[in-house]
């Protein structure tokens, strides 16, 4: 399998982030095929990112993923804490369910008690930060628009702190100084 091959799962905080900020464009160029689970597109009916979503679905470079397997929605409920026996199809157990359900997925979420659950079940994850640096290490963002991106993501977005931001405009910066690595899009660095 090769890095276009793989599975990215968006969740929709991500989504909203980078449609606010007018940067939909480099989740367009992530190496994978992007999917969002039902229901968590429906996180985005209502907002102004709606129109964003329904454009990328129509254009062919963001899939809606119907509800995989019961067993897997299980597993994912119980990973996180939910009671097995009445599960809500929410997003963060639907996102969970398709990587458990695929191998080579990575998921793309900065709720932090997913994230978590992806770490303790060796999941890859990434959030907005990472997605953003990678953009920049592929070329498909250059430093400065990176670093402007990196800043209305912390207005819009997740609430970054001192330390990560620093980080990020520092990864950002590095950029220029070398080429892109063919690793998977996470953001334990980060």
């Amino acid at each position: 399998m090769n890095r276009t091959d793989r599975t990215l799962l968006i969740d929709a905080d991500v989504f909203i982030t980078f449609a606010e900020i007018g940067a939909t464009d480099l989740l367009r160029t992530m190496a994978g095929v992007l999917w969002m689970p039902v229901p968590v597109d429906q996180e985005i009916v209502g907002r102004p990112a709606a129109t964003v979503l329904e454009r990328a679905v129509d254009a062919g470079w963001l899939q809606i993923a119907a509800p995989p397997p019961d067993q897997y929605v299980q597993y994912a409920a119980m990973h996180l804490g939910r009671d097995v026996d009445r599960v809500t199809y929410n997003g963060d157990i639907l996102l969970l369910a398709h990587a458990l359900a695929a191998p080579d997925a990575v998921v793309i979420t900065d709720d932090n008690p997913l994230r978590k659950c992806c770490r303790t079940l060796s999941i890859p994850v990434a959030g907005s930060l990472a997605v953003l640096i990678r953009a920049a290490e592929r070329g498909d963002a250059d430093p400065a628009r990176a670093t402007a991106l990196l800043l209305s993501i912390d207005e819009v977005g997740p609430r970054l702190s001192a330390s990560a931001l620093r980080t990020a405009e520092q990864l950002i910066a590095e950029t220029t100084e070398t080429a892109p690595s063919d690793e998977a899009v996470t953001d334990d660095s980060v």
